[in-house]
């Protein structure tokens, strides 16, 4: 009998600050499959603080290398992303990482904005969190994984200056 098993893979990009209106990486998952072969067929990722953290991602990209699985927006009645209806193989015995990229807003400062217009969105803690997995094995039975994997912190700023 196979299990399936999560977590935050080795590469995530350590703690980071970053400027919006841009892709950044901000979560790596590695996915095992022991003893058996597994399919992910659905990923869900949420965000740590409030809706102006979530207002300053345009939407999530997930990869699985340089393929990308999807993009996202952000569904704010049920507080995730999702990604469903994947045909993700995870071969017996091996792992497989998925990239979380947010693609980021330009954050305002003033409380000006057409996302959210009343909330500053700059300096947030927008750490991604890979909260569930659904994955069937090679004989079809579905398994869900519902272990939080926390990934670093970023930082989203409207800008920053280099250090000298």
């Amino acid at each position: 009998t196979g299990t399936p098993t999560t977590a935050v893979d080795a590469s995530t990009p350590l703690n980071q600050a970053v400027a919006g209106g841009q892709s950044v990486v901000a979560g790596k998952y590695k996915v095992t499959a022991q003893n058996d072969s597994y399919t992910i067929t659905k990923v869900r990722f949420k965000v740590a603080g409030t809706a102006a953290t979530s207002a300053v991602v345009n939407s999530l990209t997930v990869k699985d290398g340089s393929t990308i699985l999807g993009t996202v927006s952000y569904d704010g009645a049920n507080d995730y992303w999702e990604l469903s209806g994947l045909t993700t193989l995870v071969p017996a015995n091996t792992s497989k990482v998925l990239t979380a990229e947010y693609n980021l807003a330009t954050p305002y400062t003033d409380g000006s904005g057409s996302t959210a217009p009343t909330i500053v969105t700059t300096g947030k803690v927008a750490t991604l969190t890979m909260d569930y997995v659904k994955v069937s094995n090679s004989q079809g039975t579905e398994t869900e994984i519902t272990t939080d994997r926390v990934g670093n912190y970023v930082y989203v700023y409207k800008h920053f200056l280099p250090l000298p």
